[in-house]
C-alpha cells in the first residue's frame, strides 16, 4: 500500500522488574544497591544514591510547588476572552501533570560536554530556569534511548533509576564508549524476563533502541508494526501516539482515536496513554464505531456450501498463483563488494520449482524467498572466488522485495 511502512519488532515484554540482577563478566553494566556497605566501593555507591535522592527531592519540591500554583490560580486579570483562553491552558497543563502516573523521572544521561539530563514524564525547571528533568519525548532525550557504544550520540553514561514512592532504591549504569562491547543492560533484561500480568503499562523507562526508532519514525501516511503475540506492537503504537501528540499540537486539537478489537482489549490498554499524560485521547472498541449492528446477509444454502468447500479453496489458490508476474528487468543485489544479478529467467525458474513443491501459496512464497537468497549467495561466492561472509537471513529483505515484485 502506498505510504505505508511495515516494521517487524523483536520480542519484549513490559512489566515491572522485580529482581536485582548481578553483573555479567562481559558486561559494562553494573547494578548498585544499598546492600553490603562494608567496602569503600559500597560507601561510594551509597554516596551516589544520596546525591540522586537529593536531586529527586529538589525536583519533587519544585514540581509540587508548580502544581499548587496551577491549582490555586483562577483569574488572570486581562480580559474576558484572554482569561477564558488562559484558564483552558491552565486546566490542560494541570491535567497533564496530575493524570500522569509513576515517578517524575526514571533515568539520566551524562553528556560529553559535561551536562547531565534527567529523563522523565515532564519538563521541570526551578526558579532559575535550570532544567531538573526533561520530557522523554524531547529531542534532547534521544540519546537515552538510541545511544549505543558504537554510536553514543554525545553521551558517555546512561543511568536507569529504580524509584518507588519518591525514594531512590537502585540504579543501573551503562558506559557508552566505542572501545567497549555493547550489551543489553540489566534493566531491559529484567523487563523481558518478567511475566506480564494485569493491565498493560507504559514502557518509557525501558524502551529499546529498535522500539524508539519505531516510536519516532518520521513517515507520511501509516506506519505498520508487525510481530507475534507479546512482541510489544501495541505498546509501541500507544507510545508513538503519545510522541506524535507531544510533537504536533495540531494533532492534539484535531483529536486522536485508538481503536481495538474488543472491550477486553481496550480495558487492558486503557491506562497507558493517561499514564503518559495523554488522557484526552478517545479509545474505543471497533464495535463502538458502528451505528448499526452487523446482520447476517441471507444467501442460498448452495452458495454458502460452495464458499466453504474445498473447491472454493482450490479456486482461490489458483487465483493467487495466477497473479504472479516475472519482473521485466534484472534484480541487482549488493553483497559486500560483490554485485549479483538475478535475471527474469532465474525468477521464472524459481517460481516453477516452488509451485511444484508447495501445497499452499504462503508456503511457496517463503520457499521462493529462501531459494532466491540461496541463489544470490551462491553467485556471490562464485564471483568473489572465495567465501562470502553472509547469512541467507541477511538477504531476505531484498529477496522479499523481489518476491513482492513477482507477485504484482
Amino acid at each position: 500500500m502506498s505510504g505505508r511502512r511495515r516494521h517487524p519488532i523483536s520480542r519484549i515484554s513490559h512489566d515491572r522488574p522485580i529482581a536485582i540482577r548481578v553483573r555479567l563478566e562481559t558486561s559494562n553494566t553494573h547494578l548498585v544497591s544499598r546492600r553490603a556497605l562494608g567496602s569503600t566501593l559500597d560507601v561510594a555507591r551509597a554516596d551516589e544514591l544520596e546525591q540522586e535522592q537529593r536531586h529527586l527531592d529538589v525536583t519533587y519540591a519544585t514540581f509540587d510547588a508548580l502544581v499548587r500554583r496551577l491549582s490555586a490560580q483562577r483569574s488572570f486579570g486581562v480580559d474576558e476572552f484572554a482569561d477564558e483562553a488562559l484558564e483552558l491552558m491552565r486546566r490542560e497543563r494541570l491535567r497533564v501533570y496530575v493524570e500522569a502516573s509513576g515517578p517524575l523521572y526514571f533515568g539520566r544521561i551524562d553528556l560529553a560536554d559535561g551536562r547531565t539530563l534527567y529523563i522523565g514524564r515532564h519538563a521541570v525547571a526551578d526558579q532559575d530556569n535550570r532544567l531538573l528533568a526533561i520530557n522523554w519525548r524531547a529531542p534532547a532525550a534521544e540519546p537515552f534511548y538510541a545511544a549505543t557504544a558504537e554510536d553514543p550520540r554525545g553521551a558517555i553514561l546512561r543511568r536507569r533509576l529504580d524509584i518507588d514512592d519518591r525514594r531512590i532504591l537502585d540504579f543501573v549504569d551503562e558506559t557508552l564508549r566505542g572501545d567497549e562491547e555493547g550489551t543489553l543492560h540489566s534493566a531491559i533484561v529484567q523487563d523481558i524476563a518478567q511475566q506480564r500480568v494485569g493491565e498493560m503499562r507504559q514502557i518509557i523507562s525501558t524502551i529499546t533502541p529498535i522500539q524508539y526508532g519505531l516510536i519516532t519514525e518520521q513517515a507520511e501516511g501509516a506506519v505498520v508494526v508487525q510481530g507475534g503475540p507479546g512482541t510489544g506492537k501495541t505498546a509501541v503504537g500507544l507510545h508513538r501516539a503519545a510522541w506524535l501528540l507531544y510533537r504536533n499540537a495540531d494533532l492534539a486539537r484535531a483529536g486522536v482515536l485508538v481503536v481495538g478489537p474488543n472491550e477486553t482489549f481496550m480495558r487492558y490498554i486503557s491506562q497507558v496513554l493517561p499514564a503518559l499524560g495523554e488522557g484526552g485521547v478517545e479509545q474505543r472498541a471497533i464495535h463502538g464505531l458502528i451505528t448499526q449492528a452487523h446482520q447476517q446477509v441471507p444467501e442460498p444454502r448452495v452458495a454458502a456450501v460452495l464458499k466453504g468447500s474445498g473447491r472454493m479453496a482450490e479456486v482461490l489458490s489458483r487465483l493467487a498463483w495466477s497473479r504472479l508476474r516475472v519482473p521485466e528487468k534484472s534484480l541487482h543485489v549488493e553483497l559486500g563488494r560483490v554485485r549479483v544479478e538475478v535475471l527474469p529467467a532465474d525468477v521464472r525458474a524459481l517460481i516453477e520449482q516452488v509451485r511444484g513443491q508447495s501445497r499452499t501459496y504462503d508456503g511457496g512464497r517463503e520457499r521462493f524467498r529462501r531459494r532466491l537468497a540461496g541463489l544470490v549467495v551462491t553467485r556471490a561466492h562464485e564471483a568473489a572466488r572465495g567465501p562470502v561472509l553472509a547469512d541467507q537471513d541477511e538477504l531476505l529483505p531484498p529477496c522479499a522485495r523481489a518476491a513482492t515484485t513477482s507477485a504484482r
